[in-house]
């Protein structure tokens, strides 16, 4: 049993000191109310009734302490994560719809709940930005019945460290024992007999480094024909090619080392070409995760920006720099699903190849040899 929020090296500690900080903070502002009402309370001039004052004393000083309340019974009931092979047990406090009302209501009820690995729907996590400046993050555990939110102001480390070793309990409690069961292993030695080598189209680096290069030819004529430089309104052309350039050159940069993508019976090879490729065995993937992101409000589905493949001895390969639809075809190629392995298995049991069974049973077709 892995358990989260006991002990001194633990990853998932409560956030104590957020929760001293606020305090302090909400004491300061009952004090300087409570000396502001008593100032006007005691001008003559103002004429306030002494009822009237009490009132709006208490009106003006509930919500202060109503959140230093709030935040000592948080201090007095510890949060914790536990994980288990019978679930995930959760005790927290849930914190409010409303980012906006976290400084004054940071938490309205108690969350104690044990979500079973059966129950287990999926891990994310979710950033809410004003002027691209966190105002808010959490991490949300779903299940059957719905999600569970995790507030960033609740544990000590960051949600997606605590997603991530939610997705990896389960991944290594649940999924592995399936794909042992299934022997997927054996299943991608028979249907990579014919080597794949996978066209990755990763990005180059050459329209970035031109767009660098034009960002600096810019800047030095804008400097020497521009006499208010840089308060002038052509600053908007080094400006633009120097975004071009940054998200090129990054592109480029985290691709690099996947130009080189190849499948075959003894496992996966990846490197910057085919005599640097690192090969992976397929009996030593613990899992293959998918990256995602999604921008914007709308329900627009998650683009792959990743695709991290663990394996047994605990390295860690993360492969980007390809377009998502990419990403996403990879990934399904490396690490079919447990059930439509099964199926693909009985089809190939009857004589059927492993490339047509697997089609047949709705996985990812071989895609066109790379040229």
């Amino acid at each position: 049993m892995e358990t989260f929020g006991l002990g001194a090296d633990t990853p998932a500690r409560p956030k104590v000191v957020n929760h001293l900080v606020k305090i302090l903070i909400f004491g300061g502002c009952v004090w300087f109310i409570a000396a502001l009402t008593w100032s006007i309370a005691t001008t003559p001039s103002m004429g306030f009734p002494p009822v009237l004052t009490g009132l709006i004393g208490f009106a003006a000083a509930w919500l202060p302490l109503a959140a230093i309340l709030r935040n000592f019974q948080a201090l007095i009931r510890r949060p914790s994560l536990r994980l288990s092979p019978e679930g995930i047990h959760l005790r927290c406090w849930a914190p409010v719809s409303f980012p906006c009302w976290a400084m004054f209501k940071p938490f309205y009820r108690i969350v104690d709940r044990t979500v079973p690995l059966a129950e287990f729907r999926g891990c994310r996590t979710f950033t809410h930005s004003v002027n691209s400046i966190p105002v808010h993050k959490a991490v949300f555990i779903g299940t059957t019945a719905g999600e569970i939110e995790i507030g960033w102001d609740v544990f000590r480390p960051g949600v997606g460290r605590i997603q991530t070793r939610i997705l990896d309990f389960f991944e290594s409690q649940v999924l592995r024992p399936a794909r042992e069961a299934a022997r997927v292993a054996d299943f991608q030695r028979q249907r990579f007999r014919e080597p794949l080598d996978y066209p990755t189209k990763v990005s180059g680096p050459v329209i970035g480094f031109v767009s660098l290069l034009l960002t600096l030819v810019a800047l030095a004529a804008i400097w020497q024909l521009v006499p208010d430089f840089p308060d002038t309104a052509w600053m908007w052309v080094p400006f633009a090619t120097a975004v071009t350039a940054y998200v090129l050159l990054q592109e480029w940069w985290k691709g690099r080392l996947f130009r080189h993508v190849r499948l075959d019976s003894d496992g996966l090879a990846m490197g910057p070409s085919a005599l640097a490729a690192r090969p992976i065995p397929w009996d030593q993937i613990l899992f293959v995760r998918r990256h995602s992101r999604t921008e914007g409000y709308g329900k627009a589905a998650a683009a792959v920006t990743g695709v991290e493949i663990r394996q047994l001895d605990g390295r860690m390969t993360v492969i980007a720099g390809m377009p998502a639809a990419k990403l996403d075809e990879l990934a399904g190629l490396i690490d079919p699903p447990v059930d439509l392995v099964t199926r693909a298995r009985e089809r190939m049991a009857a004589g059927e190849s492993a490339e047509a069974a697997a089609v047949a049973v709705g996985m990812r077709s071989r895609p066109a040899p790379a040229k």
